[in-house]
C-alpha cells in the first residue's frame, strides 16, 4: 500500500474549498446499488462495475485487504470534514458492506498496515473537531477474527498525519514523516518510528534527512524503504528528494531526486521491484502534472515514461498482475474530481486510456481483490462525499494454454487438464468424438478435466473442438488424442533410481540410486525439500525453519536458520554453476548465496497468498516464484507465461522447462498445468492416493515423475519407472524427492 493511498491529505487551503462544496448539499447516503461479483454477461470488459455501497460515505479513509480476501475500510472523514470512528468490511463473495466494530478514536488521514499476524494497525491521523483538528499519537489494532479495535500498548511517539506506514521484512512497522500540525507554518515532520508487533509498542529510529508529508513511501525488493517526494509544510515547497532506509542499521540515505518533485501523487509497486509514482501536485497551489516517473531499485536512479492521458493528485493507483497499473480518478488543475482511469503497461511503459469510472472522486480508497478485481470505494465528489463503491475487472480475451495433443492408454486410466486463460474467467465446452470409455467436465474455474479409462485394445486417433468463452470474447482449439495400448512401465528412457527424504532426515534410495555421505556431521530435521546439485553427485535437504544440508559434491553458502523469521522455509533452488542456492520462505522473503543474485520478491506485497516454490531461468538471471493459490511472478528475465491464479488452492510443486520457455505448475491433489513449452504427458488429477511433494521432469521435458507423501511414485513419458515404496508403513512421511540418473 502507497502513502498516497492509505495517508493522502490536502492543505488547509484545499480543506476549506471542500467543506464550502460540502456545506453546500447533503451526505450522499448508503444507496442500495446493484451489486456486482464480475462484469455481468454481455457487459463491456476492462471497466468499472457497480457493487454494493458503503454504509457510510467517506473519503480519506484508509482500505486493507485481510487475509480472509475481504477489505477493510476505516476512519475517514464525513461531508462535514469531521473525522469518522466506523469501520466497514467488504465481502467479495456477496459484494455487499457489513458493519463492523467502531475505532477507538474517530481518525481521518491515518495509515493502516496488515501486520504478520494478520492483524491491521492503524496510526496516526487527524482527530477532534471540524475546524479544530488536530493530530494523534493514538494507534489502534483491528482483530479481524473478532472484529474488535484495541489500543496499542503504547501510542506513536510523535503525534502525525500524511506520514507513510509499510511493514519490514523483520515483521517490524516503518511509520515515517508527516505534519504535527494544521498550520501552515510547521514544517513536516523528519521523526520516524518502529512498531514492534512482538511487544506493541513503538521505539524512534532513525531521522529522516528531510522532514516530509504526502509523499510516496514503498518497501523494495532488497528489504530496504524508498521515500519519495512530498510537502515540507502544509503550505510549504513540493520536494523532488528521494531517501532510502536501511532496517539493518536504521539510518536513511539520500539517493537521486526525482526528475519532477511532487506530493499527493499515487503509486504502485511493480512485480520487477520497480516503483511507478504518477501524477501529483508541483506546487503547494495545487498545480497538478501528468508526469509518471519510474524508479529503479538495483540502479537507485530515475526514469520518465509515457505522459498519463489526464493530470491529477489524490487518484489511486493499483498493481495488476503481471504488469498492468490501474489509475483512476483525483483532482484535475481545477479542483474538480474526475472519473479519468487508465492504465500503465510496465513491458512498454506507455499509458492507455481506459472507459471511465461511473462517479468521479478523488480521495477513494482502491484494493485488489483475490479475484482480480480492483474494489473503489467512497471518496470526494463534486457534491461533497460519497459511499458508493465500483469494481473493475480487466478483461482478457480466453486464450487456450493447454497442449493440442495428448497420449492415451488403452485399459488404464487417463486423466487430462484442459486449462484456459483469460479475464473474466472463461468457460470451457467440448464437441467432437473423444475416445471410448472417456468424458468432458467442465470445472467452471477456467479449466476442464477429459478422463476416462478406454477399453483395452481400443487404438486411434480422436479429435475434439475445445471452446473458451468470455465477455471479451473466444478461443478455440482442435484437440487430438491419440489412443495406443499399455506399454510396459520401465522402457522410458531415464533415470537410474531415486532417493525418498523424510522429514525426519533419513534418506532412501531406489533402484541404481547411491548411497551419499554429508560433508560433515549434521542433524537434519523437519525437512520439507530436497534438491539435487546439477552434477548429480550431490543434494541439499532444506528444513522448515531454514537450515541448509549438505551432502556429496553440494556446498554449504549459508542458510537462514538463525535468523527466527516468523515463517517457514519453503523451497530452494540452486544455481546452474552449482556454486550458489536461494531460499524462500512460505511469506514471500527470498535470500541469495553463494553466486545467486536477489532479483526481487513478494514479501512486500498485501494481500499475496503463501508461496509454495521457486525456478530458475536456464542462465541464473531471473525466477519464477509460485504461490499456493497458483500466482506465478516473474524477476529478472523470467518471462510470464501464464498461470491457474485463484483456480486452485493447493499448488505444492513448480518446474520450468530446460529452455526457460515454459513451465509446469502442479497441485497436492495431483492437477498438472503446462505453459509455454511444457508438454503434458499424463497427471494425477482425480487420482492422487496421497499429497503430492514432488515433481520432477526429465532432461529433455519428454516426461517426469511425480511423488507423494506416501512415497507413491509415478512415471510419465520417457521417465523410467522403479518400482516405489508407497504406503510402506516404516517408511514415514516423504517430504522430499529426487532422480538419479
Amino acid at each position: 500500500m502507497t502513502a498516497a493511498n492509505a495517508t493522502t491529505t490536502k492543505t488547509k487551503q484545499e480543506l476549506g474549498r471542500r467543506l464550502a462544496a460540502s456545506a453546500l448539499a447533503l451526505a450522499l447516503s448508503a444507496t442500495g446499488t446493484l451489486t456486482q461479483l464480475a462484469p455481468p454477461a454481455g457487459a463491456q470488459t476492462g471497466a468499472f462495475h457497480a457493487t454494493g455501497s458503503l454504509s457510510v460515505a467517506r473519503a480519506h479513509a484508509t482500505s486493507t485487504l485481510l487475509r480472509d480476501g475481504r477489505v477493510l475500510v476505516a476512519g475517514g472523514q464525513d461531508a462535514n470534514g469531521g473525522p469518522l470512528a466506523s469501520a466497514e468490511v467488504y465481502n467479495p463473495a456477496t459484494g455487499a458492506w457489513s458493519p463492523t466494530s467502531s475505532l477507538p478514536l474517530p481518525v481521518t488521514q491515518a495509515t493502516a498496515t496488515l501486520l504478520g499476524d494478520g492483524n491491521v494497525l492503524m496510526a496516526g491521523g487527524l482527530t477532534g473537531a471540524v475546524g479544530s483538528l488536530v493530530p494523534t499519537s493514538i494507534s489502534e489494532i483491528y482483530n479481524p477474527a473478532t472484529g474488535a479495535w484495541s489500543l496499542t500498548r503504547s501510542p506513536l511517539l510523535t503525534a502525525s498525519y500524511a506520514g507513510g506506514a509499510v511493514p519490514l521484512l523483520s515483521g517490524k512497522l516503518l511509520y515515517a514523516g508527516g505534519l504535527t500540525s494544521t498550520s501552515f507554518t510547521m514544517p513536516a515532520t523528519s521523526v520516524a518510528q518502529l512498531y514492534d508487533p512482538a511487544t506493541g509498542t513503538w521505539a524512534q529510529t532513525g531521522s529522516l534527512p528531510l522532514g516530509v508529508a504526502n509523499f510516496q513511501m514503498s518497501a523494495l525488493p532488497d528489504g530496504t524503504v524508498l521515500v519519495a517526494g512530498g510537502d515540507t509544510a502544509v503550505q510549504g515547497n513540493v520536494t523532488a528528494s528521494a531517501e532510502i532506509y536501511q532496517p539493518s542499521s536504521g539510518a536513511w540515505t539520500t539517493i537521486s531526486p526525482m526528475p519532477i518533485g511532487v506530493a499527493s501523487a499515487t503509486g504502485a509497486r511493480l512485480a520487477s521491484g520497480g516503483v511507478l509514482v504518477a501524477g501529483g501536485k508541483i506546487s503547494p497551489a495545487g498545480q497538478v502534472t501528468n508526469t509518471s516517473q519510474l524508479f529503479d531499485p538495483v540502479t537507485r536512479s530515475w526514469s520518465v515514461p509515457d505522459l498519463m492521458p489526464v493530470a491529477s493528485y489524490g487518484a489511486t493507483a493499483t498493481f495488476l498482475p503481471p504488469g498492468k497499473v490501474l489509475f483512476a480518478g483525483g483532482l484535475t488543475n481545477t479542483g474538480s474530481p474526475t472519473s479519468m482511469v487508465a492504465a500503465f503497461d510496465t513491458s512498454t511503459g506507455h499509458w492507455t486510456a481506459l472507459p471511465d469510472m461511473l462517479v468521479a472522486r478523488a480521495f477513494g480508497m482502491a484494493t485488489l481483490l483475490p479475484n482480480g478485481n480492483v474494489l473503489v470505494a467512497g471518496g470526494q465528489t463534486t457534491s461533497g462525499v460519497t459511499g458508493e463503491s465500483e469494481l473493475f475487472a480487466l478483461g482478457i480475451a480466453p486464450a487456450i494454454t493447454s497442449g493440442t495433443i495428448v497420449s492415451v492408454v488403452s485399459g488404464r486410466y487417463n486423466s487430462f487438464m484442459v486449462t484456459a486463460t483469460g479475464s473474466p474467467t472463461p468457460v470451457l465446452s467440448q464437441y467432437g468424438a473423444l475416445p471410448p470409455g472417456m468424458t468432458f467436465q467442465a470445472n467452471n474455474d477456467g479449466t476442464a478435466t477429459i478422463s476416462g479409462t478406454p477399453p483395452a485394445g481400443t487404438s486411434g486417433t480422436y479429435q475434439a473442438t475445445l471452446t473458451a468463452t468470455n465477455t471479451a470474447g473466444t478461443a478455440t482449439q482442435t484437440l487430438q488424442l491419440v489412443v495406443s495400448s499399455a506399454s510396459v512401465p520401465d522402457t522410458g528412457t531415464f533415470g537410474a533410481g531415486f532417493w525418498y527424504a523424510m522429514s525426519d532426515g533419513r534418506v532412501l534410495p531406489k533402484g541404481s540410486a547411491p548411497v551419499i555421505s554429508a560433508k560433515k556431521a549434521q542433524q537434519p530435521y523437519n525437512i520439507v525439500q530436497m534438491v539435487m546439485t546439477p552434477s548429480g553427485h550431490g543434494y541439499y535437504l532444506v528444513s522448515s525453519f531454514g537450515g541448509v544440508f549438505s551432502y556429496g559434491d553440494a556446498t554449504w553458502y549459508g542458510s537462514i536458520a538463525g535468523r527466527h523469521l516468523h515463517t517457514p522455509t519453503v523451497a530452494l533452488a540452486v544455481t546452474p554453476s552449482g556454486k550458489g542456492y536461494y531460499l524462500v520462505t512460505r511469506a514471500g522473503n527470498v535470500f541469495a548465496f553463494g553466486d545467486a543474485r536477489f532479483r526481487g520478491s513478494t514479501a512486500a506485497r498485501l494481500g499475496t497468498p503463501p508461496l509454495a516454490g521457486i525456478g530458475l531461468t536456464p542462465d541464473a538471471r531471473g525466477y519464477w516464484l509460485v504461490s499456493t493459490r497458483g500466482n506465478i511472478f516473474s524477476f529478472g528475465n523470467a518471462r510470464f507465461h501464464g498461470s491457474p491464479a485463484w483456480k486452485v488452492t493447493s499448488v505444492t510443486e513448480f518446474s520450468p522447462t530446460s529452455s526457460g520457455n515454459g513451465y509446469w505448475v502442479v497441485t497436492a491433489t495431483g492437477k498438472l498445468f503446462r505453459y509455454g513449452d511444457a508438454a503434458f504427458h499424463g497427471s494425477l488429477a482425480g487420482e492422487a492416493p496421497a499429497p503430492v511433494i514432488a515433481f520432477v521432469p526429465t532432461p529433455d521435458g519428454g516426461g517426469y515423475w511425480i511423488a507423494t507423501t506416501k512415497g507413491h511414485v509415478f512415471n510419465f513419458g520417457n521417465a523410467r519407472y522403479f518400482a516405489d515404496q508407497g504406503g510402506v508403513p516404516p517408511l514415514g512421511r516423504v517430504t522430499g524427492f529426487a532422480v538419479a540418473y
